[in-house]
């Protein structure tokens, strides 16, 4: 993945992904994340955005132990409390744009951006048995800015109007909720 990001030469691009592909951080083992790649051959020039929701729907592929399902619709409601996605919907401002960047170290943010949180990390698939599907991150450390939207809905396949797809709606609830 970086290495076509960088052959796209001076060019500007946006590189979009999972968070752990455009993550600036380390990753556990081998295998380095394309952003810390990218990080490490263009330096500053490259932003880590990391993006999450607060509670809504996303569109996804199912995993059974008969292969795999879908695309199928997966609601997901209030994230758990110390989540970074709680921590950010508790400041009550709705959508939020928040750009670690100029975040000292000795303010709030900063504070708060360079400590291990868990942030939700649902991808293109779907464990449906996993309610918890969070992966630790560092914000300022694993990413150079975080993108919250408050409510989230799935991509609608495109098809014919006068007979919209099916869908069924798989609710996933962190542990403790009911």
């Amino acid at each position: 993945m970086a290495r076509a990001v960088l052959s796209l030469g001076e060019r500007k691009a946006m590189f979009w992904g999972h968070n752990g592909h455009v993550s600036a951080g380390p990753l556990t083992g081998p295998v380095k994340a394309a952003g810390r790649h990218l990080r490490d051959e263009l330096g500053p020039a490259y932003y880590a955005l990391g993006l999450t929701f607060h509670h809504g729907s996303f569109q996804a592929l199912r995993l059974t132990v008969r292969g795999l399902r879908g695309p199928e619709e997966f609601a997901v409601g209030m994230p758990p409390r110390r989540s970074l996605e709680r921590t950010l919907g508790d400041i009550g401002y709705g959508d939020q744009l928040v750009d670690l960047r100029g975040a000292g170290q000795d303010s709030d943010l900063g504070s708060w951006a360079g400590t291990r949180h868990r942030m939700r990390s649902f991808g293109s698939i779907t464990l449906p048995l996993v309610r918890d599907q969070f992966a630790a991150v560092v914000p300022a450390r694993d990413f150079d800015g975080i993108a919250l939207a408050r409510c989230t809905t799935r991509a609608r396949p495109l098809g014919d109007a006068a007979n919209p797809p099916r869908s069924s709606v798989s609710r996933v609830r962190p542990r403790g909720q009911v």
